[in-house]
């Protein structure tokens, strides 16, 4: 991972039509405000963790979700103190 204003172009311009069809994939929108959510991949990131991974590659979710099961796991997660990856216990 870059940050963008480290990144050098090699090009002068971007298609305005090809861009109009790439912001469409883009879901800005976030159904749970603020908050991301991994939805997937915990195994993977708790790795990273484990390997003093400080960042990691996201990749917003495309594909419609039950948004309100997520939420009713959040809350519980939150409940159990488990607020990060590093607060997840390995379990059989």
């Amino acid at each position: 991972m870059m940050k963008l204003s480290e990144i050098q172009p090699s090009q002068l311009y971007i298609c305005s039509e090809k861009l109009s069809v790439v912001m469409k994939a883009f879901n800005v929108d976030n159904p749970n405000g603020n908050e991301v959510i991994l939805v997937d991949g915990h195994i993977r990131a708790f790795a990273a963790f484990l390997c003093s991974f400080s960042e990691i590659p996201v990749y917003w979710e495309c594909e419609e979700l039950d948004w309100y099961a997520y939420k009713i796991c959040v809350e519980w997660r939150k409940k159990e103190g488990i607020h990060t990856i590093a607060h997840l216990k390995i379990g059989l």
